[in-house]
């Protein structure tokens, strides 16, 4: 367990998502960004500077040189295999944006060299920190909708993604979705419909994530995202690229990921357990 002072987080990757960080370091108190790797070195600088924090080239560079307690990656998702493996091997914890992978193989190799070096390693989702999200899976839990038999979500908007690098499923695995303005629903016998939340709001959410991965790594947290979660999403990307380029139906088979050489109290940990 680590002692409950402020954590020293590195980022890789100062790309627009990157810029979202640095702002939610800012507002928080438990982590500070005090490193950022970029191979493009002016992007780098530049969030450095903004922040008071040092800029290198590589990740490489910035885990040898920074004592740094965890690494938050931004970089494009065909990447993220090795930079995370890599600073895994420096007995670093990491935050890695996603998707997580391209491939579901490439996921599970990350998170058995995580567990090999005995470090945490989740995906970052930051709807799951919505607060509209999180009061939505309470009314469903709560049974005042009955028994729910469909869910239906569209999430689309007018975007030009013909010229975006996250459109490139060779480099990211997918595309990316929009925000919302407001939450709420309606039961089939209600005239009116019942609002619960205001929409999305982008750093309240990077927020969450940040201090529940900050608290796991301190020990005084579950982590929200557990390696099944962020798999069994890269496992439902893969399927569909699988369906599409076949052009049939093919069912999401997801694998109960064991990892290959910890023991049970290793699994705990990996799982982001409180210790």
């Amino acid at each position: 367990m680590i002692a409950s002072a402020s954590l020293r987080f590195g980022m890789v990757g100062a790309g627009g998502i990157a810029q979202a960080y640095a702002q939610t370091f800012r507002d928080t108190d438990i982590a500070d960004l005090v490193a950022v790797a970029d191979v493009r070195t002016e992007s780098a600088e530049a969030i450095a500077q903004s922040i008071g924090a040092k800029s290198y080239a590589s990740h490489e560079e910035m885990a040898e040189a920074e004592n740094l307690d965890a690494v938050v990656v931004c970089t494009p998702p065909v990447t993220h295999r090795n930079i995370c493996a890599d600073l895994a091997s420096h007995g670093l914890h990491v935050l890695c944006e996603k998707p997580l992978a391209i491939d579901s193989k490439s996921a599970t190799e990350m998170f058995d060299a995580a567990v090999q070096n005995n470090v945490k390693l989740t995906m970052a989702t930051k709807f799951r920190y919505a607060t509209d999200v999180i009061r939505a899976k309470s009314i469903v839990s709560s049974g005042i909708l009955g028994d729910v038999i469909l869910f239906d979500n569209c999430f689309t908007g007018h975007v030009d993604m013909s010229q975006r690098w996250n459109s490139n499923p060779e480099i990211s695995g997918g595309g990316v979705l929009i925000g919302w303005k407001e939450s709420k629903y309606r039961r089939s016998n209600d005239t009116d419909w019942v609002q619960f939340g205001e929409g999305y709001n982008k750093f309240q959410a990077f927020r969450g994530q940040i201090e529940n991965f900050t608290r796991a790594i301190r020990g005084e947290d579950k982590l929200l995202v557990t390696p099944e979660d962020a798999l069994a999403s890269v496992e439902v990307i893969e399927t569909a690229y699988n369906s599409l380029h076949h052009s049939v139906w093919q069912p999401v088979k997801h694998t109960k990921w064991q990892p290959k050489t910890a023991n049970a109290e290793t699994l705990v940990a990996a799982a982001g357990q409180v210790s």
